[in-house]
Parts: C-alpha cells; structure tokens; sequence
C-alpha cells in the first residue's frame, strides 16, 4: 500500500477533496466498513450532480431544501465493484459483484481501455467512458479482501486516468487506526507476524502490544502459541483472550487518557491529547516500555 501511494502518478485525497469527486469507482473494498468517515464523504459525493444543477438554476447551495427537491434522484456517478453487499448500495449508479480475482482482472482490463486498448467487454468499456468524461474522478480501494492484485489494478486505473487528467484522485481504505503509520515504520528488518510465528523456539520473551491476537492468527497458530514456552507480556486496554495465554499483564492507558500521533490514511500524522486522567496503575504503553527496557 505505501509503495502504491508513493509511487502513483493521482493526487491521495483529503476527505474534503473526496467530496469534490464527480465520479467514483469503488474497487474491492467496504467502504462504509472499514472508512466510516470516507463513506460519509462519497455520499456527499453523490450529490454533486444535483449542486450544479443549483448552480445553473441560480440556487446557493447553502438552501439545501431547494437543491434536494431540484436535484430529486439525479446523482453523480457511483460504480462499486465488489464481493459483497455495501451499505453504500442504495446510492450506487452501477453494481458489479464479482470475486477477488475478477475484481483485480476488471481492474487490469479498465486501466488498459483507459489506456486506449482495444478492450471489448461491455461492463469495462461502460466505466471506462463514465471515467474519462469525469472532470475530478476518485478510485478507492483498499485491503479487505487481503488482494494485492486489486491494490495494483486500482493503481493502474489512477494511473491511466492521470495521463489526460491531473485531477484524478486515489484513496486507499486501512483497517484500523494507524495501520498507515505501522506500514510506514517497516523495513526489511520487521518481522510479520507469520515470521514470528515461526521462530517461535527461538524467542524467549514475547511483548505483545494492544493487540488480540486471537484476531490475527488461526486456531493452528493459536495452539501452537499456547503450548510453546515463549514468555508472553501483554499490555492492554480490555480483557481479550490473548490475555489468559500471558505470564504478565500490564494495565495501558486508553487513547483517551494518553498522549501521542496516529498517521491516517493520507500519511498525515495527527496529534491527540488525554481528556482524562488514566485509572490507578494505568500507564501509557509507551511509557510500559520504556520502564521494561
């Protein structure tokens, strides 16, 4: 994900600049999921359509009640490729389910069409004209469906649309908070979890930070991490099932009651600050492991 950011040729958007969109291709991902605040972004999105029509009867857009009664059913361009069902459905202009893969090779086959590739299938051929006639289209994709190949179609679609449009806009959707910022912090010195796993016997102590693992590994991991002799410290906020298979249990503070910066899915780092006190014995993580050290 960070090397598609930083390497595509499309403006990474603000939430604010979503809102600007005239036409969006929703690329294998949950959107209202997994980004709340960008769903809520693409629905007023949607309405563009309806704001010019305001705008050449002469209504300001701040009368909101005239530019919906005006604007009735007309929206902007929605198109969602996906797996599944989306909250987001209900204001879509075109639906597409398909699997991963199909996702990815519609993907490969848009870009190329967009490209000037002779490209014949209807679908692809569809998108692609509503894209290219798009003053300010915005592709969003994202990692739920655990493809990579998506992640790289949805690449190649920014890409070809920025070759004969500089407003081309790409979002990419992260799971959780700071996801950006941890993929920002590895290196080729970073142990995956899968790694970890497998070194096992050779790791005597084991931190693991604000994290439930029972999310992240499956039942065989899971066995294996129980019957292994790895010392384990866990430092959290709530109780979770990772927590019964720890030697040590260190109380952390939540966000609320601590201080730091999380780096959302632009790669912008943003401040927050305690509103309350910590309980009794609660310590930032943080500050955990610097005592540990």
């Amino acid at each position: 994900m960070i090397k598609v950011l930083s390497t595509t040729k499309a403006n990474v958007p603000s939430v604010r600049q979503m809102q600007s969109a005239d036409a969006i291709l929703i690329l294998g991902e949950d959107v209202a999921n997994t980004a709340p605040r960008i769903s809520l972004a693409l629905r007023q999105a949607v309405r563009n359509k309806s704001f010019s029509m305001a705008e050449e009867a002469g209504i300001p857009e701040w009368q909101d009640a005239a530019v919906r009664n005006l604007g009735q059913d007309e929206l902007s361009p929605l198109i969602i490729v996906t797996s599944s069902e989306s909250r987001l459905d209900n204001i879509a202009s075109h639906i597409y389910s398909l699997s991963p893969d199909a996702i990815a090779d519609f993907g490969f086959s848009l870009a190329a069409r967009l490209d000037g590739s002779d490209i014949e299938d209807e679908m692809v051929c569809g998108v692609a004209d509503i894209l290219s006639q798009a003053s300010r289209p915005l592709g969003v994709s994202g990692i739920v469906s655990f493809s990579p190949d998506i992640l790289s179609s949805a690449a190649k679609v920014a890409d070809s649309l920025s070759n004969s449009n500089k407003e081309a806009m790409l979002s990419l959707c992260v799971s959780e908070s700071n996801s950006m910022g941890v993929a920002m912090l590895s290196d080729e010195h970073t142990l995956s979890l899968a790694a970890v796993m497998e070194q096992l016997d050779d790791i005597d102590t084991l931190v693991i930070l604000e994290n439930d693992l029972s999310r992240r590994l499956d039942r065989s991991a899971l066995q294996k991490l129980a019957e292994s002799k790895v010392n384990i410290i866990a430092l959290d906020v709530i109780e979770n099932s990772t927590l019964n298979r720890a030697s040590m249990v260190l109380p952390a503070a939540s966000f609320a009651e601590s201080e730091g910066s999380l780096v959302n899915f632009e790669g912008r780092a943003q401040r927050y600050f305690p509103v309350f006190e910590p309980a009794r014995d609660r310590l930032p993580s943080w500050h955990w492991l610097i005592k540990l050290s």
